[in-house]
């Protein structure tokens, strides 16, 4: 029998475990673990194709290689890069990938590719790449000219057929024609020769030469010519349409041709549909739209990212061949939508998303100029009875979709989307009681997730999600760069939101929390929280940092009986206020109580929460599962202790970042001891050390 160590090395042995520890490594574990021997290059090699990025750099994989492993590639990208390079063309050409179900395409479009050298790397073409050009025709009256003396009339027939530029037919009878002269004239007049059953130069050849014309007609010459790089890629989507589940183009165009392809080859098997432009780029025109949306009609998801794209309409336009089961088949499969164009015509976002019954999660970036109307627009097609009634008669509305949905009278009994969960908007014009009319129409729905940052949430959407009972069914809920969002909303809806998992706010002061009688916080689900924690400030004290006015008391001493009661409690026991109350979400993953922000640091100078043993860390200790800590606050003295405590009981500890007031990225490969040693004077400075154990 082996021991256990012995048991481990030959379990590592086997092929078909370290097949299968594969399967949950990145691309740089398996890059690290095919250095180990031969044995495990041979195992993990073949997983690097899984997923294969073509930058038109040294580090491309050759062309051959990528048809050797082909069968393992899932996810293929071709050239997303910010410069977008040139793609070269044989990739275009890489067949075999039974398993892809993600393409991405960024590369440069705006050129036409040579692929004249590619017979050359055994790759066969389609044949409608090609450019035939047939000897037989004749180009110019010139040519007859210059290959004819119409004084010779002793040149033979067999001369005029091998040089001349003739039209080969059928088997043609022409009597009259019975010397070259009168063939040659006739074919000056005709710009094409016709020669007869038989044709001499005198009467005696005339009897003993016979020319019947054959029916075939010589071998063309193919001539290769430039192809628009869309033209190529109409042919890999076609290759492998059968698998493709994922589409991603990124600061292209592309033409007619590839989205009546997509329409026609992947109709049934596309899922998802991205369009991002970080460009003034139209990704869709006038002249692709129809073809465009003809390749969405069985899309679950599409996201269309183009903020600074010109202003289009994204809807479907007339000539789309609307399904005879009416509006709700239009688009019947689309559950996810994401429309970031942020043109002024979004407004009419709405007739679009009104043709897809089955929506689920919808992310809407508005743009300022037309927010408020866009959401009264939304708001007003949530509940319609009737979709034809669903927009004012207004002449802002008199829209093609109007017309088209007051023709199809689709009807709802519980919603025009009845299955919507996720909303996120964002938009800095939405004012507070306009985003509480929309929350209090989501009246058919179980709010299950609301990103409104840099919005204007406040007092009365908080009273519409609490009456709306959104309170109970809301597990994610961002609320970032929202100016009027205060430290006692936040402490609500912690208190008050028992399904939450994903929380992100900008401020949570401490003191707030003691006036409210620190109630117990409900979400003990929570797997990510991002809020600053702030242990000395007050929405008083904002208030007197924002400039707002406080009555003085006789004798000109200001009026500060309430901040003084604030300040009673000991800082020592707000912090183990706070720190009992995240004791308790033992299912964090990621704890972010200090954050970069807009609006933090008008409150004046923080004091954030100090993660030292003295000071309650060990009641941290049930946070088994975290993996990311941010954090802030003053450290007096080398904390080796707080490290090898950190070690031991977070052990899926990966990321510890440490700052006065900003979250810093990863750098990896730091060490925990050493960012605790620090000099103080590193973080009066506002460094952070980025740690990973």
């Amino acid at each position: 029998m082996y021991t256990s160590h012995n048991a481990t090395a030959h379990a590592l042995s086997l092929y078909e475990i370290r097949i299968h520890i594969a399967q949950f490594l990145s691309r740089k574990d398996i890059a690290s673990t095919i250095r180990v021997s031969q044995q495990w290059n041979e195992s993990f090699y073949p997983f690097l194709f899984i997923t294969t990025s073509i930058s038109n750099t040294t580090k491309d994989p050759p062309l051959e290689l990528l048809q050797q492993h082909a069968h393992l590639i899932r996810n293929l990208d071709f050239c997303s890069r910010p410069w977008r390079r040139i793609l070269p063309p044989e990739y275009f050409f890489l067949r075999g990938c039974s398993r892809l179900t993600k393409l991405t395409c960024g590369f440069k479009d705006a050129v036409n590719y040579d692929i004249t050298d590619l017979e050359k790397m055994n790759i066969e073409l389609p044949a409608e790449l090609y450019h035939y050009e047939d000897p037989a025709i004749v180009s110019s009256d010139d040519d007859f000219d210059s290959l004819f003396d119409f004084d010779d009339h002793d040149v033979t027939t067999q001369t005029l057929i091998t040089t001349a530029p003739i039209v080969m037919t059928s088997t043609v009878t022409a009597p009259g024609l019975v010397t070259v002269a009168d063939t040659v004239a006739t074919m000056m007049t005709t710009n094409a020769v016709i020669l007869p059953d038989t044709v001499t130069t005198t009467a005696a050849e005339q009897n003993s030469m016979q020319f019947t014309l054959s029916t075939n007609s010589p071998t063309p010459k193919k001539k290769s010519i430039k192809s628009n790089p869309w033209d190529l890629a109409c042919y890999f989507v076609s290759a492998h349409a059968s698998s493709l589940r994922e589409l991603v183009l990124s600061n292209v165009s592309p033409n007619i041709k590839f989205w009546e392809t997509l329409g026609q080859e992947c109709s049934m098997t596309l899922e998802s549909l991205t369009l991002k432009s970080t460009m003034k780029s139209t990704l869709i025109n006038r002249k692709t739209e129809a073809a465009f949306w003809m390749a969405c009609r069985n899309l679950i998801s599409l996201e269309l990212e183009c903020p600074h794209s010109p202003s289009y309409q994204y809807s479907p336009p007339a000539s789309f061949p609307w399904s005879s089961g009416g509006a709700s088949s239009i688009f019947s499969r689309m559950k996810k939508v994401k429309l970031m164009s942020r043109n002024p015509n979004q407004c009419y976002d709405v007739d679009f998303l009104t043709f897809c019954p089955k929506l689920e999660t919808l992310e809407w970036g508005v743009n300022p100029k037309c927010g408020a109307v866009a959401l009264e627009r939304f708001a007003l097609a949530m509940n319609a009875t009737s979709t034809s009634h669903i927009f004012p008669a207004t002449s802002s509305s008199q829209t093609l979709f109007t017309d088209i949905i007051q023709q199809t009278t689709m009807t709802t009994t519980a919603g025009t989307w009845p299955h919507l969960r996720s909303i996120g908007i964002s938009c800095s014009s939405i004012k507070d009681h306009q985003f509480a009319a929309f929350l209090r129409s989501l009246t058919t729905t179980a709010l299950t997730m609301l990103n409104v940052g840099g919005s204007g949430f406040r007092d009365h959407s908080m009273l519409a999600m609490r009456d709306c009972s959104h309170f109970i069914t809301i597990r994610e809920m961002c609320l970032d760069s929202c100016p009027y969002v205060t430290s006692k909303m936040v402490s609500t809806i912690l208190i008050s939101c028992p399904a939450l998992e994903v929380f992100t706010a900008e401020r949570l002061y401490v003191i707030d929390m003691e006036q409210d009688g620190s109630p117990p916080w409900a979400c003990l689900n929570i797997r990510e929280l991002y809020v600053n924690i702030d242990l000395i400030n007050s929405e008083l004290k904002q208030s007197n940092n924002a400039g707002v006015d406080i009555p003085e008391a006789e004798g000109g001493e200001r009026n500060d009986e309430r901040a003084k009661e604030m300040e009673k409690l000991h800082e020592a026991e707000r912090q183990k206020l706070i720190i009992a109350q995240l004791a308790k979400l033992t299912k964090l993953r990621v704890l972010q109580i200090s954050r970069g922000c807009l609006h933090y640091f008008r409150s004046g100078p923080a004091v954030g929460v100090e993660l030292l043993l003295e000071k309650g860390l060990d009641q941290l200790a049930e946070l088994s599962h975290l993996e990311e800590i941010y954090f802030s606050g003053w450290i007096s003295r080398p904390a080796h202790l707080e490290a090898e405590w950190m070690l031991k009981h977070w052990k899926h500890l990966n990321v510890v970042h440490r700052g006065r007031y900003t979250v810093f990225f990863n750098k990896w490969g730091h060490d925990l001891k050493t960012m605790f040693a620090a000099d103080q004077s590193h973080w009066n400075n506002q460094e952070a050390f980025d740690v990973f154990s």
